[in-house]
Parts: C-alpha cells; sequence; structure tokens
C-alpha cells in the first residue's frame, strides 16, 4: 500500500513460543511461554517507522514505537 510521499507501509503479525529451560534469576517462571505481536511498519521522509503491539499468555504486555533506524 503506497502511502503517497515515499515507500509502503506493512502490517503483520508474528507468532512465537519458547520454552524456559534452566532458570539463574527467575523463580516463579516455567514451562512454554506463547506470544503475538501485531505491527504495522514502512518508510516515511523521516526514515522508517514501526509501531507494535505484543501480548504473552503470561499475561504480559507491550507497545514498540521506532522512528528512524533502531
Amino acid at each position: 500500500m503506497p502511502i503517497g510521499i515515499r515507500g509502503d507501509i506493512r502490517l503483520g503479525i508474528a507468532l512465537e513460543t519458547a520454552k524456559r529451560g534452566l532458570r539463574y534469576t527467575e523463580t516463579n517462571l516455567d514451562g512454554w511461554l506463547n506470544s503475538t505481536t501485531l505491527y504495522l511498519g514502512g518508510e516515511t521522509p523521516l526514515g522508517p517507522v514501526y509501531l507494535g503491539y505484543a501480548y504473552s499468555t503470561s499475561g504480559t504486555w507491550n507497545i514498540y514505537f521506532f522512528l528512524g533506524t533502531p
């Protein structure tokens, strides 16, 4: 999808899973960790821009925003 001035815009989803192994500092986390990320990114006159939201089944969530090279 062109945004008119420069480049394009992308919408995506990422699914991740990991198994926690040997713990060094965390004592209450065990088993599998699943997370989902939705993101929107593209090229602008100020450089690349990226906006994302991530949620984990452990209840943790994050919002990411980058303008320029992260």
